[in-house]
């Protein structure tokens, strides 16, 4: 296997996400799977993708705009589709790329395969989503008749996104936190700005359908 890590791959706006690439040895052409994620890229894969790479596959592990050691502030509701398709295009044209590329993973790694789905590139041939909706309102949200999902919301947000010197995860305090808008504080340390769009937005309405992969598919 060879291995290249912290590969900076460059995105339409100048923002280079950090990529791990692991793939056979030899010049290929390979077909590639790519994981993209906001939890932290590994540099060692796991059994069931080494699997992958001793099958003839390169495996490609990105950090998402604005997580690990990626460039960019973290947008989750509007920059998958144009990163997908700009890192697609880039393992395409990658010298050892036969150009054929499959998407796999679960929860937001799902995501982001449906969000590059949408952006129409040639290069994906597949994906496989895991517990990974496809209606940012309904599955992430909010619940049918507009009921925030907050506690899902803000567990997410402090386990994911919480400021180093923030005091450690307490669930009953920040769900419980008024206003409403205070509450990614609470669980962060910080205003979140996606979290406090989704209040902007309390009904299906537009903005919720512009960001619906349901609504685009």
């Amino acid at each position: 296997m060879e291995t290249a890590w912290n590969v900076r791959v460059p995105m339409r706006d100048g923002v280079e996400l950090s990529t791990n690439v692991f793939r056979p040895a030899g010049r290929g052409p390979f077909p590639a799977l790519l994981l993209r994620t906001p939890y932290g890229k590994p540099r060692i894969l796991s059994p069931n993708l080494t699997a992958f790479v001793q099958s003839g596959y390169a495996v490609v592990y990105q950090d998402v705009r604005g997580r690990g050691d990626s460039e960019g502030d973290f947008e989750p509701l509007t920059q998958e589709i144009a990163d997908g398709a700009d890192t697609l295009a880039w393992i395409a044209h990658q010298a050892w790329s036969n150009r054929r590329v499959g998407m796999l993973g679960g929860s937001y790694l799902g995501i982001a395969q449906w969000k590059a789905a949408l952006s129409g590139s040639p290069y994906l041939k597949a994906i496989f989503p895991v517990v990974a909706g496809t209606d940012e309102y309904l599955d992430r949200f909010y619940s049918t008749g507009g009921a925030l999902k907050l506690g899902h919301r803000l567990e997410w947000l402090a386990e994911n996104l919480r400021e180093p010197e923030h005091p450690p995860f307490d669930f009953r305090r920040f769900i419980f936190t008024l206003p409403l808008r205070a509450s990614d504080r609470a669980a962060t340390g910080r205003a979140i700005d996606f979290f406090q769009r989704a209040l902007d937005h309390p009904s299906y309405d537009e903005w919720w359908r512009s960001v619906s992969t349901q609504a685009h598919l």
